[in-house]
C-alpha cells in the first residue's frame, strides 16, 4: 500500500496542488504559490511566475508516475520511485524557477 502512495498518490496530489497555480486561481498570499519578493510584491510578477513553477511541477509528477508505473513491486522500487520523483521535482522547480527571474529581467 505504501508503494502506491509515493508511487501514485504523492505525484497526483501534487499535479492538484498545481491546477490553481496554472489557471491563474490563486491570489497573492504567503502560504501557496511562489513566494519570492519580486512574486509577492505585484500581480504581474505572481501570476506568470506560478504558472510557469505549476507546468513544471505536473511535468516532474508526470516522470514520477511514469517511473511508478514501471518500478513499483521492483525490488528496491519503492525507493527508486521516490528518488526519482523527488530529483524531477527539484529539477523542475529550480528550473522553473530560474526561467521565471530569468524572464522578468
Amino acid at each position: 500500500m505504501r508503494a502506491y502512495v509515493i508511487a501514485f498518490g504523492l505525484p497526483l496530489f501534487i499535479v492538484a496542488l498545481s491546477v490553481p497555480l496554472i489557471r491563474g486561481a490563486v491570489s497573492r498570499n504567503r502560504l501557496y504559490g511562489l513566494r519570492t519578493q519580486r512574486t509577492l510584491a505585484s500581480d504581474e510578477a505572481w501570476y506568470p511566475a506560478n504558472r510557469i513553477v505549476g507546468i513544471a511541477l505536473v511535468a516532474s509528477s508526470l516522470v514520477w508516475l511514469a517511473a511508478g508505473t514501471l518500478l513499483v513491486g521492483q525490488p528496491d522500487g519503492e525507493q527508486s520511485v521516490m528518488a526519482i520523483g523527488l530529483t524531477a521535482t527539484a529539477v523542475a522547480m529550480i528550473g522553473a524557477i530560474a526561467y521565471s527571474a530569468a524572464k522578468s529581467k
